[in-house]
């Protein structure tokens, strides 16, 4: 399980079934290493409830972030 903010490109909501492009900042514990990369898929959720997909379309480091 991991934690993090979403930010919709736009900043537009994302109705059922929609689909859009949006920034992910995933927060890690130190030490905690997990490997992101192009093309890795996810479920989102809020609790133990499933609301979404994710996929990777590209990985940023802090440095590159807007």
């Amino acid at each position: 399980m991991r934690m993090g903010t979403i930010t919709v490109v736009g900043g537009k909501w994302i109705n059922p079934g929609e689909s859009k492009d949006a920034e992910v900042l995933f927060l890690f514990p130190k030490g905690y290493d997990i490997a992101l990369y192009e093309g890795l898929e996810w479920r989102l959720q809020e609790g133990a409830r499933h609301v979404g997909n994710g996929k990777i379309k590209q990985v940023l480091d802090d440095e590159h972030r807007e």
